[in-house]
């Protein structure tokens, strides 16, 4: 397979309108409802999934772990092939696949924001701390859990690059993990969309050095809901044929 590169150069995440980014940002709890993240590598500061399997290790420093991005600020992003929906797979049966095609047909995000009246929360004078902030937080991730997924991805083989988030791991070790399409995503802001996140299970595991490692995973898409306590809904799921790094 072709290597890929991650891009340098930060984008803004093409599936979100950037007012929902702005207020995004504003936002600046972890996933979970209380407190910092754990770790660099235990999004949800409870050693994995709760299941007992041990804290993974980092290669970030305590400064990577503990910034926090400026409103506005632009995410990094993967610069992932652009595909069309009509496209066949490769000889070895993949798609290769790109994030704004698990948006369903002729998408938009606005009926979503027109149910969520910003000029409600007081948006200039919020900080972290703030229970109008805590409050925006939990409408927005209630919001984003609502969004409909593509029914044309069920059952489809395809790849697709991405960061990880741990749920399940031993040591450095990963077995289920949210792919996300930008690093820092439900570790520092509100998660993404349910039709932007994969619920990855990968059986025999795979090595996740940093959080700032992109991925590759490969497998049939399952266009089901999965909720990961603490971190989000993701709106797809999948049993991973294999799992690489970026």
């Amino acid at each position: 397979m072709e290597t890929q590169s991650v891009s340098q150069k930060p984008t803004l995440y093409r599936g979100l309108p950037l007012s929902l980014l702005l207020s995004s940002a504003l936002v600046l709890a972890a996933c979970s409802d209380n407190g910092p993240p754990g770790s660099a590598m235990d999004p949800t500061g409870q050693g994995g999934s709760g299941t007992g399997n041990g804290n993974l290790t980092s290669e970030l420093s305590a400064d990577e772990m503990d910034a926090e991005p400026e409103i506005g600020t632009e995410a990094p992003q993967i610069a992932a092939p652009v595909t069309e929906r009509s496209r066949e797979a490769g000889e070895d049966g993949y798609v290769e696949m790109d994030w704004d095609e698990l948006l369903p047909p002729n998408f938009s995000f606005e009926p979503w924001l027109d149910e969520l009246n910003l000029e409600d929360y007081n948006i200039a004078e919020l900080d972290d701390n703030d229970p109008e902030a805590q409050r925006l937080y939990a409408d927005l991730k209630e919001l984003l859990a609502d969004v409909p997924s593509s029914m044309e991805l069920d059952g489809v083989k395809g790849r697709l690059p991405g960061f990880a988030v741990p749920i399940e791991f031993d040591g450095n070790k990963v077995y289920s993990f949210l792919l996300v399409p930008y690093f820092g995503a439900c570790i520092h802001t509100p998660p993404p969309p349910a039709n932007q996140m994969v619920y990855v299970e990968y059986e025999q595991g795979f090595e996740l050095p940093s959080l700032y490692e992109p991925v590759i995973i490969e497998g049939a898409f399952d266009v089901a809901t999965h909720v990961a306590d603490g971190l989000g809904t993701a709106g797809y799921s999948m049993m991973a044929d294999k799992v690489t790094l970026y």
